[in-house]
């Protein structure tokens, strides 16, 4: 009917926050936010929701795709409120954004943090090999700091969307969340970590150790290694990094 919904929320606010839960759940929901649901009980035992303010809308969106249940959509003819309104936008907003974000670290912290990482690696070794022309004045030491940063900062993100996801299944959440995260779990060992850990710190340390080396064996006068150095720094914090990661993962 019409005017029977805010404008901002039937063109703005109901399509942005229902585009966000079907792309990180999966789902495929025309409106994440109806409050005409209709559903067994024995779905309602496979979905077991447990909250209980605005967020419950997305809540069961999301429990529903996750748990396999089959979805069916029937058109309804929304009539203008009877009374005052207890929604608030940007408070009930928030609500669903902030339930929503936490339940899916792929998309919030995973694959940002690779990003990220992906850009800090190729600011400090693939773009200045493939314009070695450039000169100094574009990869000059400041860059390369900015990229030392992206890069440590990226693969903190991922770690901290490994630990978010960790946090979703011990606290019960498990059923929220996609699953290719926990793929990697199989073949993410102790060994294996502690090993592509070990390799990287020990190769950012030898760099760093030649880097001295040089500076020692030249009278100690101006260091001149920074970008080595920095590029080492780098590996050598991701190393050490994923080595203490891989005890965490199999505590």
């Amino acid at each position: 009917m019409p005017g029977a919904m805010p404008w901002s929320h039937r063109y703005l606010s109901n399509p942005l926050l229902t585009g966000m839960l079907n792309r990180l759940f999966g789902a495929a929901s025309s409106d994440a936010h109806s409050g005409m649901r209709a559903f067994t009980r024995a779905a309602y035992e496979r979905m077991r929701p447990r909250c209980a303010g605005m967020e419950f809308a997305s809540e069961l969106v999301i429990l529903a795709a996750r748990s396999g249940l089959r979805v069916a959509e029937v058109p309804i003819t929304y009539h203008r409120r009877v009374g005052v309104s207890k929604l608030r936008s940007l408070r009930d907003g928030w609500r669903h954004v902030r339930f929503m974000l936490p339940l899916a670290p792929r998309g919030l912290f995973v694959i940002p943090g690779l990003l990220l990482l992906v850009a800090g690696v190729a600011g400090q070794l693939v773009l200045p090999l493939l314009l070695p022309d450039a000169g100094p004045r574009r990869f000059d030491v400041h860059f390369w700091v900015l990229s030392a940063m992206v890069a440590v900062l990226g693969w903190q993100v991922v770690l901290l969307g490994v630990f978010t996801d960790i946090h979703n299944r011990v606290s019960g959440r498990a059923g929220y969340s996609r699953p290719p995260l926990a793929r990697g779990y199989r073949y993410f060992t102790l060994e294996r970590g502690l090993a592509a850990g070990g390799v990287l710190f020990v190769v950012g340390c030898a760099v760093e150790a030649a880097v001295l080396g040089r500076w020692i064996v030249t009278g100690a006068g101006p260091l001149e290694q920074a970008r080595p150095g920095l590029l080492a720094m780098t590996v050598a914090v991701l190393g050490a990094g994923t080595g203490f990661v891989s005890f965490f993962l199999h505590c």
